[in-house]
């Protein structure tokens, strides 16, 4: 399955119309926030995705408010473009462990003592039924805005920026593959830190078999 994957496009018109082309190949995409510049034209950027005529799974960004998000979600009543903070998914193989906004903290205690578990037992749940079908081996997701801390997905410069919540949490359950954003600077880095593959794909977006 071919999944696209962006984030900060922050309203450009531009990036948008580069990630439709991109979209024609693949099966689902995925917006990891900052899609707008502060809310603006947050529900003409909505419609655009949903346009796209994929499956897309967006969390928020800080540019955006959880609760405003997911109120224009419903009022546009979309069917492709579904809202995934806090959530938990299966696509195919695939098992999606969703947490927008914020990119500032080092520590985010309602992941760390809430949803951290949740999104262990939901893929574990996942897992146990994709390995039942025995069509393909599972694969696990972080869906992040801000990004984990200590990799190049959150440097700037020689200094890192990131959440220690989310690097304590991907290294002890060996998610197979981080991706975040927030971080401009590093827009497109890749790195592979002992099982796991982090990534930041940037407004432009990249594509990738899964």
């Amino acid at each position: 399955m071919k999944v696209l994957i962006f984030a900060d496009t922050h309203g450009s018109m531009a990036a948008l119309k580069k990630l439709e082309q991109k979209a024609k190949q693949a099966g689902i995409i995925v917006c990891l926030g900052d899609f707008t510049i502060f809310g603006q034209h947050q529900e003409k950027i909505l419609k655009k995705l949903e346009s796209l005529g994929k499956l897309c799974l967006l969390i928020h960004g800080n540019h955006e408010s959880a609760a405003d998000v997911a109120a224009d979600c419903q009022k546009l009543k979309l069917k492709n473009v579904l809202f995934v903070h806090k959530k938990v998914l299966r696509v195919g193989h695939l098992i999606f462990m969703c947490y927008g906004g914020d990119g500032f903290s080092l520590r985010d205690k309602a992941f760390e003592n809430m949803y951290a578990a949740r999104f262990v037992q939901g893929a574990k749940k996942y897992k146990e039924i994709i390995a039942k079908e025995a069509k393909k081996e599972a694969k696990t997701i972080l869906l992040l805005h801000g990004p984990p801390y200590g990799s190049k997905v959150d440097a700037i410069g020689d200094q890192h920026c990131g959440n220690k919540s989310f690097r304590d949490f991907y290294l002890k359950h060996k998610i197979d593959y981080v991706f975040s954003g927030h971080i401009h600077e590093s827009s497109g880095a890749v790195e592979h830190i002992k099982s796991t593959t982090l990534m930041n794909p940037g407004p432009f977006g990249v594509l990738l078999e899964m």
